[in-house]
């Protein structure tokens, strides 16, 4: 594809992020998808371009909204080579309306050029925090309340590509041997910084992979894996994933319990346990069992099983959330998040919490996990859930793992684990452990 061409997809690309409710990594895998002709270099130049607009979305958004112009995909791509100092006469000639090529530069889009570099000097020192550091305005308080003075550092961190993280399955290989099998292949890797079962991979086509196809390794960040890790599942136990979806936390538990013992998959999405199958399978692991439960409101799927209720060892409610630990994979998300859907996820994580605290045998463990930065998904929950369940205590965090990996619990009990991608360089995330007495 000629420059003009990629510049026409990337348009045509942003607007459907920007009109769907899905992530953007899905949206663009669609519309790759039903344009095959569209190459592997230019997928990677497109897709690339993709996300440095959202990794800057807050000051072009705010740019074009002090010019009067709606943040249709054409603005933005204007504004954003204009930022990167494109000169007019190269967009002249790449917005020219020819073949394949985005239609040409009319009188709106030379006053927004004319506008743009009018926003220079001190006009762009006008420009607001939650513009500069890229969030809607109303994440002020929530984010000020985890990150304080930091927030300018938290929000840059967010502004990285994540790594590929991968997790050694050792019940098939070392981290070493994995390494080795995946440099054979021209995947070069090298060990994450904390988590012992890590690898960290560049840009790689995993799918054709011969090591990840038996099983070696899975993709999985380092946040997800010092979850699993905080569990500290033991060979031989009753454990249950509540909320398995498909499966990237039941997976590690289960190769720590090497294959001893059992792990129970719930999950409300059929489809998901369906591709848990089929990775446990891979794995080589035994010792797992999905169930379909029924959601709050639904009675579709099964209630929960009595024959574990208050037999568990462990389990592991790694519920659903707003997601803005992951905001590094997908900068988009945070414009399709409104207050009250963060509000609505706290009130479903604290039922979710207290549902699966019934299968806790006296003396077992129960551990909350989101992957999430705003408190009210996090502290907050925990403090409620506390309150209504005085046979549950926090359990402070402890194991050989937290010394090896350079962490320790947080709170005055030790009993919570807050990683931090401008701290930690992994998705923001929370992990929050209970024992029944």
């Amino acid at each position: 594809m000629i420059p003009a061409a990629r510049l026409a997809a990337l348009i045509e690309l942003l607007d459907g992020v920007q009109g769907a409710a899905l992530p953007a990594d899905r949206v663009a895998q669609r519309y790759f998808r039903e344009r095959r002709f569209i190459g592997s270099k230019d997928r990677n130049w497109i897709g690339d371009a993709l996300f440095a607009v959202g990794r800057d979305l807050g000051r072009l958004r705010w740019r074009l909204d002090r010019l009067g112009r709606a943040p249709d995909g054409r603005a933005l791509v204007l504004a954003q080579r204009h930022a990167e100092g494109d000169e007019r006469s190269l967009l002249e000639s790449q917005f020219s309306g020819e073949r394949y090529t985005p239609a040409a530069l009319d009188a709106d889009d030379r006053a927004l050029l004319d506008g743009l570099d009018g926003l220079t000097g001190p006009a762009a020192e006008a420009m607001p925090g939650w513009a500069r550091d890229n969030y809607p305005d109303w994440m002020e308080a929530p984010l000020r309340a985890r990150f304080g003075a930091d927030l300018g550092q938290a929000m840059a961190a967010y502004g990285e590509r994540a790594p590929l993280g991968l997790r050694v399955n050792l019940l098939k290989a070392s981290r070493e041997k994995a390494a080795a099998a995946l440099a054979e292949e021209g995947i070069e890797t090298t060990p994450m910084a904390r988590s012992p079962l890590g690898l960290v991979a560049g840009r790689a086509a995993l799918g054709a992979s011969p090591a990840y196809r038996r099983g070696l390794v899975e993709v999985q960040d380092e946040a997800s894996q010092l979850c699993a890790l905080a569990c500290a599942a033991r060979p031989g136990e009753q454990v249950v994933d509540f909320c398995a979806g498909a499966g990237g936390k039941s997976l590690a538990l289960a190769a720590a319990m090497a294959n001893k013992g059992q792990i129970h998959a719930f999950d409300i999405d059929a489809r998901a346990l369906g591709e848990l199958k089929k990775r446990a399978d891979r794995a080589g692991i035994r010792n797992l069992q999905t169930r379909r439960i029924a959601a709050e409101d639904d009675r579709s799927g099964e209630p929960l099983p009595a024959d574990l209720a208050g037999r568990a060892d462990l389990v592991l409610v790694d519920a659903p959330c707003s997601g803005s630990g992951t905001w590094r994979r997908n900068p988009f998300a945070r414009w399709q998040l409104e207050a009250a859907d963060v509000e609505r996820q706290a009130t479903r994580q604290a039922a979710l919490l207290d549902r699966a605290s019934a299968l806790v045998r006296p003396g077992g463990r129960l551990f909350y996990a989101v992957c999430s930065v705003f408190p009210v998904e996090g502290e907050a929950v925990v403090a409620a859930f506390l309150a209504a369940n005085p046979d549950f205590r926090p359990r402070p965090l402890d194991g050989d793992w937290l010394a090896e990996t350079g962490l320790k619990g947080s709170g005055e009990d030790g009993a919570a684990l807050v990683l931090l991608p401008h701290v930690h360089g992994t998705d923001g995330f929370f992990v929050a452990a209970f024992e029944r007495a």
